[in-house]
């Protein structure tokens, strides 16, 4: 098959932009196990040691803990979501630029702007 390549510098750089994305959000998987991996080893640490090591309390701290985890973890999946959404580029860039505005959109309204509803 032939994938009729006109401009071959924005195919490399498409492709390169895509690669990026996915290494940043590797970076940031990783860095979220990290949080959380901290988190579990001091999971068994008495609170007064933690407090009296680190200069804060315990509850203080391992809420950093995971609020640091579920942000690198949220933005590796934001970009691998994004990075998959990349390959519309390859059709058109208008529809590029559309799948990545309804799905930022969406994304807003429905994950990040919910408000916390009991069950």
């Amino acid at each position: 098959q032939n994938l009729q390549i006109t401009n071959v510098v924005a195919f490399e750089f498409k492709i390169l932009f895509i690669t990026a994305v996915q290494a940043v959000s590797f970076i940031f998987f990783v860095s979220s196990i990290r949080y959380y991996r901290i988190a579990s080893l001091l999971s068994a640490t008495p609170p007064e040691e933690i407090e009296k090591h680190l200069g804060i309390s315990a509850t203080k701290y391992f809420a950093f803990l995971l609020d640091r985890g579920c942000a690198y973890y949220t933005l590796g999946s934001r970009g691998l979501l994004y990075s998959v959404l990349s390959l519309a580029w390859f059709v058109s860039d208008v529809f590029f630029i559309a799948i990545v505005v309804i799905t930022t959109i969406l994304l807003a309204k429905y994950r990040d702007f919910t408000r916390f509803q009991e069950v």
